[in-house]
């Protein structure tokens, strides 16, 4: 079955390389966009009686999309292929993780989890069965944990994945450095940084000797690398580490991918930590402009950088500028979490620094006394993050 599985995709890929017009059609003009829109509609239409091919096809078009920052647009290719993946059985989990983290880029993290668990649920309870597909669905559990503030989920779903690749005869190193640097993050999120600095610097070694220094995962655990300093207060060492990220991922993707933003709202907030309001405003304004054109509406990674907006125009003077954009933040998370988030109590903390600054002192301690509720609510008393937000509303 495989045999043939391979056979139908390679006559499909071919087919779909073939000009359609090629009286019309100029081959130089046609772009990536227009080949995966066109490999999408066919696939759809030519292969509903092959599910198990169609699945394969669709979901390696849903990352190619999600590479590209098309997320709506792999979005859509994989939600109207649905009734064939079903059929596809267990053949069609990887698809579904696709959607999984394809509603992930979105912000739609409800929907993101609960992909996850019916990719899981179509394997089966055999841990042999596929088991590279298990360890796939275990990472994209955990990354879905982490944007939900759900850190020591996480951490256990992250656990899970590298206890398969531990024991791997034929380990991958891309994907073993994939599952440690999100591993990595989360131990960063939960103040444990010495030993995220281990799991990311162990991702880094693989994904440089595996992948190179200009690829762009290299350029993404950089990235983590920065944010794991900047949490610890290195600032000097997370200016380096994020600037190196960036020269890496514009060498390789589009200016308006939100990658980039990313690291541009990263490097903003490093700016802002170092007072270079200037800078900061400049990067994190770049980001927010990338974000919005990228996801057509709300999302949570626009309200992260407006905090930090927030935070340069108080520092200036502009309080209600200040509030104005944080009022539109909590908009965003609103919108993006659909519920309570961890970072819907990060913001009210901040809100409290820029009402204190002003001298609004009341009005500071009623929002640092909500955000600090929400934070023990969805991360726990004891989280490190709610300590060190505990100690920022204590000198308020």
């Amino acid at each position: 079955r495989e045999s043939a599985t391979a056979r139908a995709t390679a006559d499909y890929l071919v087919d779909t390389f073939r000009l359609s017009e090629p009286s019309t059609q100029n081959p130089r003009t046609i772009t990536a966009l227009s080949i995966l829109d066109r490999s999408a509609e066919r696939a759809r239409t030519e292969l509903a009686d092959q599910p198990v091919v169609l699945a394969r096809l669709i979901s390696t078009l849903g990352m190619a999309y999600n590479n590209l920052g098309l997320a709506n647009e792999a979005r859509q290719a994989i939600e109207g292929s649905a009734p064939a993946i079903a059929r596809a059985g267990a053949d069609g989990a990887d698809a579904q993780l696709t959607l999984a983290g394809t509603y992930l880029m979105l912000g739609q993290l409800d929907r993101a989890m609960t992909t996850v668990a019916k990719a899981q649920a179509t394997l089966g309870p055999d841990p042999a069965n596929r088991p590279d597909v298990r360890v796939r669905a275990a990472v994209t559990e955990g990354m879905i944990h982490a944007a939900a503030g759900e850190t020591t989920k996480g951490i256990a779903a992250f656990d899970r994945a590298l206890a398969v690749y531990r024991t791997s005869p034929a380990i991958n190193p891309a994907r073993l450095a994939t599952v440690l640097q999100a591993r990595g993050n989360l131990l960063s999120d939960d103040g444990q940084f010495a030993a995220a600095e281990t799991s990311l610097g162990e991702a880094l070694k693989l994904n440089r000797s595996t992948l190179g220094d200009h690829h762009m995962e290299t350029g993404q655990t950089w990235f983590a690398l920065a944010q794991n300093a900047f949490l610890a207060g290195d600032l000097p060492l997370a200016e380096t580490r994020i600037a190196n990220a960036l020269k890496i991922e514009r060498e390789v993707l589009d200016p308006d991918n939100p990658i980039i933003a990313d690291a541009l709202s990263m490097q903003g907030q490093i700016y802002q930590a170092q007072k270079r309001l200037v800078e900061a405003e400049r990067s994190l304004e770049q980001a927010v402009a990338i974000y919005k054109k990228a996801f057509a509406g709300p999302h949570y990674l626009i309200g992260i950088a407006e905090v930090y907006l927030a935070l340069v125009e108080s520092e200036r003077g502009r309080t209600e500028m200040a509030l104005r954009i944080l009022d539109d933040a909590k908009h965003n998370y609103d919108v993006s979490y659909g519920r309570i988030h961890p970072n819907h109590g990060d913001l009210l903390v901040n809100r409290a620094t820029i009402l204190a600054r002003a001298g609004r002192r009341n009005e500071a301690r009623a929002d640092c006394a909500e955000g600090l509720k929400i934070l023990a609510q969805t991360m726990g008393p004891q989280a490190s993050y709610t300590r060190s937000m505990t100690a920022v509303c204590a000198q308020i």
